[in-house]
């Protein structure tokens, strides 16, 4: 008499056929742990395609998707130039799910390992937030292998990574994360101690702030070895104004935004402003740069954020009868969001004492926006 046929979760647990959930087992994720990257068939393509969601120089984007076939990556740069965007969009552009955590002072190794749970708990232990991401890109790569449908597999993007003392909670996981091919480190909190392969599939997408310093730590150069780091800027100024193609995007952006909050008609609020681009740009430039007198690298974001303001405010008040209204308008939307962004130590820096008095005499219809600079860099704010 034959044996019946056996069911495919007594297969795995004889070891027979790999696991789909590596949770209760995670040493057998060493059996698709080899399994290589798939990267994009055309890369001109797939920049192309991250290159249409935002305003990035092509070369730094050439550059993460080069350090991402070859190991870890780290997006460092002011606020609001669209790291964590970038982040998803990478992920994207090598089909992998992504899951995000963001980066807080009291991270330790129990919170990115894993840690023994209380006494009488069920499950006796609780992963940390990277041997989640490892299981679940581990179940993602099977069930690639199964249906061949996308994601690959499992991407850890951690924002503001050096809100951390990331160099205390990383710290075992040093040589692990710099053998992308064959890493591997020991769930010391689980009985009986399992040795878990990290997939070659797998990788961690860390955003740093590089500009305000005030709550952030530094990563050690043996942790910061083990990513290939990329700086993203905010867009160049065209002269000494910001550039068109920025203001155009956050323009589209803030009126599909505001338009469809006030109900609407799509870009009726940003004609509004189209007769007045120029002198935006003049503004937004001399923030970043106003000759000798410094400059702050304010994101793109915050250029958003400016229009978003401004636009909500002509819908509530209409369109401006002429540049004396809308300068009010544009004067308090860039005192509410793009001034108030500058005010920390790490702006201050940059500012030469002449700045505010500079920046008055260039636009003194901004009443609102030099008085706040004013009082910011005179220590009155």
């Amino acid at each position: 008499m034959t044996n019946p046929p056996k069911t495919i979760a007594e297969l795995e647990a004889a070891g027979t056929v790999t696991p789909s959930e590596f949770s209760d087992v995670p040493d057998r994720i060493a059996e698709i742990a080899d399994e290589a990257l798939q990267v994009p068939a055309n890369f001109v393509e797939a920049i192309d395609r991250v290159l249409a969601a935002g305003l990035y120089d092509r070369e730094d984007i050439e550059e993460a998707f080069a350090c991402l076939v070859g190991g870890h990556l780290l997006l460092a740069g002011p606020p609001g130039t669209g790291k964590t965007q970038l982040a998803r969009q990478l992920a994207a552009a090598f089909d992998c799910a992504i899951v995000e955590e963001t980066a807080n002072p009291e991270w330790s190794v129990y919170d990115i390992i894993g840690a023994a749970a209380l006494p009488g708990s069920s499950p006796p232990y609780r992963d940390g937030i990277l041997t989640r991401a490892v299981i679940g890109c581990a179940n993602r790569i099977v069930a690639n292998l199964d249906t061949g449908a996308a994601p690959q597999s499992t991407w850890l993007l951690i924002d503001e990574i050096n809100r951390a003392e990331i160099d205390r909670a990383f710290g075992p996981l040093f040589t692990a994360l710099s053998e992308t091919d064959s890493g591997s480190y020991t769930l010391d909190y689980r009985p009986a101690m399992p040795v878990m392969a990290i997939p070659r599939r797998f990788r961690i997408i860390a955003t740093m702030n590089s500009f305000d310093t005030r709550f952030v730590n530094s990563m050690s150069a043996a942790l910061r070895r083990r990513f290939g780091r990329v700086a993203i800027l905010p867009p160049s100024n065209s002269g000494e104004e910001s550039s068109p193609q920025e203001l155009e995007l956050a323009l589209l952006r803030a009126d599909a935004l505001v338009a469809g909050r006030l109900k609407r008609a799509p870009g009726s609020l940003r004609n509004a402003v189209d007769p007045y681009a120029v002198s935006m740009r003049e503004a937004i430039g001399a923030i970043r740069a106003l000759g000798d007198h410094g400059g702050v690298p304010v994101g793109t974001a915050q250029v958003i954020d400016t229009c978003i303001l401004l636009l909500t405010l002509i819908g509530m008040r209409g369109v401006p009868a002429d540049k004396q209204a809308f300068d009010e308008l544009f004067d308090r939307a860039l005192s509410s969001r793009m001034i108030s962004a500058l005010e920390s130590d790490a702006a201050r820096s940059r500012l030469r004492p002449t700045y505010a008095h500079a920046f008055a005499e260039r636009f003194p219809a901004l009443s609102r926006a030099n008085k706040r600079l004013e009082s910011f860099l005179s220590g009155n704010d």
